[in-house]
């Protein structure tokens, strides 16, 4: 057993030893698992007066090993007179550390206040504390409304209550649920510093008029140079006549703009704005109250200007319940545009380059499998944490986001795509339907445990036909469906020379895409089977239903010109580059990424 270093984003559970806090004891012991909270905390620390009481942050994820926490508790917590806790998910989360909390302040009769980090009480959760319930309520109030200077008053509060202090902290200030970052409505103004203790707009702002002389392009999202008016020149020479550009919505944390915290948020903005489309940032405490939905729609669906055509969204959770779907519940539902996932993630870059597993079991679960309950579109992890400096009053890391360039144009090239797409007529969209198949056999073709893929595929077929989609030719059963792909060549290896090839990729094309790839990926595809040759066209496994493709991948076993790449280095390359926690052969990728088909559905 040896000690590791605390790192962004908490423990890890692959890496070997134990994490030990390095601090100094203080009067006052503030833990809480956001980093915003931390954040802000420090910049509240250089407001305090020179006399306070010292404090002490710790972010709750770094204590996460018993032996840990048992340490931590020795040496830190057993001298402080006030210890804050701001628990995120309830008591569960944290059952070991309450343990020890409750133990250590019965030893030292030291002031334990514990709070929920949601901006929903939790009974539960404060019956842990050893202080009256109207100290409780108003320091989490303090937190909750959020901001420096009520972080400042919800400190000198602690101090008065717990340490016979006289500062005398005016009650919580009221900040707004639901506000638009006010980014400057121009190229490169979203990077200007937010002031975190001031109070953000509470209506929408006006927008700027973004045009474009261009009509989009089927390569590299929207035409027309970048920038917010496009000169007369293109529209002399054979463009389009100026129009107004789409309007995209980004929706995040109050928390972030609270803190400062708005690096991915200036990216995506400024990368919205070199495709041409115009982004609305709107920051929201929560959407788990349907009243605060109701104030998005006024910013993104505003009655004296046009919607959004598209929503990045980058809070976690589903807004939808498990057992309640109904459209009232859900008023994103009323917007009727594509909702894009983009996620923080929780972890550490270097963590996300060099582990297999990417995004972490609590990232997958907050931002991957709930997120798709309400039909959000996973996209990718933009942005990761990274320690921004080392705060010697707090004696801690102060840890925010930081974006991922090539990630986030990846989103903004997808975002242009979708909204490319929204504006064709149904009729006109190319639609390719992706099915699994692992193990590479067709009896395993579509397989979904506890599941009827194909019949679930046929009826998407016959929802999109109704919708307006060109599909013809629709199987009358998920067994007809089945039998359709397995006429022409599979996955499956027995028998694959007798089958017939009913459509072929262009190797020119492939070869042209293949060059785009990371290095490392094309050298592992070429030192395990050489460079792609044949008669100048490669097999794709699918079945055309007119304007719309039925495709099978392998996500096993995955195939690169119908030969196997089962390699688990390679594999493990390319998912990591491609998509992460999805793979896909490298001709289904292409196929995606060329625009031969406008949209894909996965995990039918």
């Amino acid at each position: 057993m040896h000690k590791i270093a605390a790192t962004p984003g908490g423990w890890n559970p692959q890496a070997e030893g134990v994490i030990f806090i390095q601090q100094t004891p203080a009067p006052i012991v503030f833990i809480s698992a956001a980093d915003t909270d931390i954040q802000t905390l420090a910049a509240a620390a250089s407001k305090m007066p020179a006399e306070f009481p010292k404090v002490r942050a710790v972010n709750l994820l770094q204590l996460q090993q018993q032996l840990t926490i048992d340490t931590y508790a020795e040496e830190i917590l057993e001298r402080a007179e006030v210890i804050i806790l701001r628990l995120l998910g309830g008591r569960s989360y944290w059952s070991y550390g309450l343990e020890v909390l409750r133990e250590t302040v019965q030893k030292t009769n030291a002031a334990l206040i514990v709070m929920p980090g949601e901006d929903s009480p939790d009974p539960d959760l404060i019956s842990h504390s050893n202080v009256s319930l109207s100290v409780v309520n108003q320091l989490w109030r303090y937190f909750t409304e959020g901001g420096v200077q009520n972080f400042v008053n919800a400190l000198k509060f602690a101090a008065d209550t717990c340490l016979k202090t006289a500062y005398n902290p005016p009650l919580p200030q009221t900040v707004s649920r639901v506000g638009i970052y006010d980014w400057g409505g121009r190229p490169g103004a979203c990077f200007q510093t937010v002031q975190p203790d001031s109070d953000p707009p509470k209506f929408p702002l006006i927008r700027p008029t973004l045009t474009t002389s261009c009509s989009p392009l089927v390569k590299g999202g929207w035409g027309g140079s970048p920038g917010w008016e496009t000169d007369a020149k293109g529209y002399e020479e054979g463009g389009h006549a100026p129009s107004t550009a789409p309007t995209v919505g980004i929706l995040f944390y109050r928390a972030h703009y609270l803190s400062g915290n708005l690096a991915p948020i200036d990216a995506l903005c400024q990368a919205l704005v070199e495709r041409n489309l115009v982004p609305v940032p709107v920051f929201v405490s929560s959407l788990r109250e349907p009243d605060l939905q109701v104030e998005l729609l006024d910013f993104f669906k505003p009655k004296d200007s046009e919607p959004i055509q598209l929503l990045i969204n980058t809070t976690s959770f589903a807004v939808s319940g498990f057992n309640n779907l109904e459209p009232e519940q859900n008023s994103f539902k009323s917007l009727d545009v594509p909702i894009l996932q983009a996620i923080f993630s929780g972890g550490g870059l270097e963590q996300w380059e060099t582990e297999l597993q990417g995004l972490s079991p609590r990232d997958v679960a907050m931002n991957v499998a709930l997120p798709e309950v309400d039909g959000k579109i996973i996209t990718r992890a933009v942005s990761f944490k990274a320690v921004q400096t080392w705060n010697s009053e707090l004696e801690t890391d102060v840890v925010g986001y930081v974006a991922a360039d090539d990630r986030i144009s990846f989103v903004a090239d997808l975002t242009a795509n979708w909204v490319k797409m929204k504006q064709t007529p149904a009729a006109n969209r190319r639609i390719a339907i992706i099915l699994a198949n692992y193990p590479t056999r067709n009896a395993r073709l579509a397989n979904g445990v506890g599941l009827d893929t194909p019949a679930s595929c046929v009826e998407i077929l016959k929802a999109m036909q109704e919708a307006g989609y060109q599909v013809e030719n629709i199987p009358a059963s998920g067994n007809e469906l089945i039998e359709l792909l397995t006429s022409g060549v599979t996955n499956d290896p027995e028998g694959r020379e007798l089958q017939p090839v009913n459509q072929y990729l262009d190797l020119a094309e492939y070869k042209e895409y293949f060059t785009t790839l990371p290095q490392e990926v094309q050298d592992g595809i070429c030192n395990r089977w050489g460079l792609a040759t044949g008669e100048g066209r490669t097999e794709v496994l699918t079945t055309n239903l007119g304007r719309t493709e039925v495709l099978t991948t392998n996500l096993g076993r995955t195939e690169v010109l119908t030969t196997n790449l089962g390699r688990t280095s390679l594999l493990r390359t390319w998912m990591r580059n491609c998509f992460r926690f999805r793979g896909f052969n490298s001709a289904m990728y292409l196929w995606e990424f060329n625009h031969r088909a406008d949209m894909k559905l996965t995990r039918v």
